[in-house]
């Protein structure tokens, strides 16, 4: 029976993980660089090498690109479970611990009929935008393709309402994701995120001051909860049967467009759990050394609680504060 808790990878080992996910991308658009990727014996200092040579492999070739994609995704949807089972299984065959219902928050605002960027303080507009536009691709900051889009979307801000789309947006709260865009442009959007009672705050208030409509996943409770938390939300991680039932409710008459976006308040699903918190005992210098070459160990993603890392950050000459034991290099 399976150790883990909702969604994990089956193995351990993020660095093993990546290498398997890695070869299998690379294995029919370049056979040698898969290869390379499986006999690697020093992934934590060469990892950035063989994702270089996964994205030189596409470039310039558009099929070889999407092969490498969806291999890739592909090897990564098969190297996760759900608790004993796949997640295709956990999707569509898991029994529902929790039935979500849905609450909808209709937003008073007009929405925006013009594109608009946050630039430095102020939002850029029509010939100002453009004119951004051209300065990035001068100088290098954006292609000219990403800037050919920007212009489309510029010269045709009826797309902005998303007429006919239902955006499933994963992590709603996440300060990168296009929640709030969406509710100034008047889309209808369905918000998910932790049901945490500061979360869902601020997803109500974005929906409340919107010009869209919000669809929020609710529980069935009879009272508030005591512990922080709230009766609106889902936890993806650890409540994918029952999120998966109820997005499934929106693919009816409308296209559903599931984006997933990073956030740090959600639990952590990495393997950075295992690592130690002090260092065994009997340990040497050499012996830490050897076993993270590098890098001190951290957590592999800004979810995990602050840990008490082994050994001291202390002054190390030419380095400043922040020299890693028995090594030459800062935080």
């Amino acid at each position: 029976m399976s150790t883990h808790e909702g969604v994990a990878f089956r193995s351990e080992s993020t660095s093993a993980t990546a290498r398997e996910v890695l070869a299998d991308a690379l294995r029919a658009a370049d056979p040698v660089g898969s290869r390379a990727v499986e006999r690697e014996t020093a992934w934590r200092r060469q990892y950035l090498e063989h994702f270089r040579r996964a994205v030189e492999a596409g470039i310039g070739d558009a099929a070889a690109a999407q092969a490498i994609a969806s291999a890739g995704l592909r090897s990564a949807h098969a190297a996760m479970r759900f608790g004993d089972v796949g997640l295709d299984v956990a999707v569509t065959d898991a029994p529902l611990d929790q039935v979500l219902h849905t609450t909808t928050v209709e937003g008073g605002a007009e929405p925006e009929t013009e594109l608009t960027l946050p630039y430095r303080g102020e939002r850029l507009r029509g010939d100002a935008l453009l004119r951004q536009l051209d300065a990035w691709v001068e100088r290098g900051v954006v292609t000219a393709s990403c800037s050919e889009a920007v212009r489309r979307v510029h010269g045709n801000p009826e797309w902005l309402r998303l007429e006919g789309d239902v955006v499933a947006v994963l992590g709603a709260g996440a300060e990168m994701g296009p929640y709030r865009a969406l509710q100034r442009w008047g889309a209808e959007v369905v918000a998910l995120d932790l049901p945490r009672a500061d979360v869902q705050e601020r997803i109500a208030r974005v929906a409340t001051d919107g010009a869209g409509r919000v669809h929020v996943p609710t529980r069935i409770v009879t009272s508030g909860r005591g512990d922080g938390g709230s009766d609106v939300g889902a936890d993806l991680v650890r409540e994918l049967p029952a999120v998966a039932h109820w997005l499934g409710s929106f693919a009816g008459t409308s296209r559903l467009v599931l984006g997933n976006y990073c956030s740090p308040t959600a639990p952590c699903t990495c393997a950075c759990r295992w690592r130690p918190t002090r260092w065994p005992r009997g340990w040497s210098r050499s012996t830490r050394r050897r076993r993270w070459p590098s890098s001190p160990p951290r957590p592999t993603c800004s979810r995990c609680p602050p840990r008490r890392w082994p050994g001291r950050r202390r002054r190390t000459a030419g380095v400043g504060w922040g020299g890693w034991p028995g090594t030459r290099r800062g935080w």
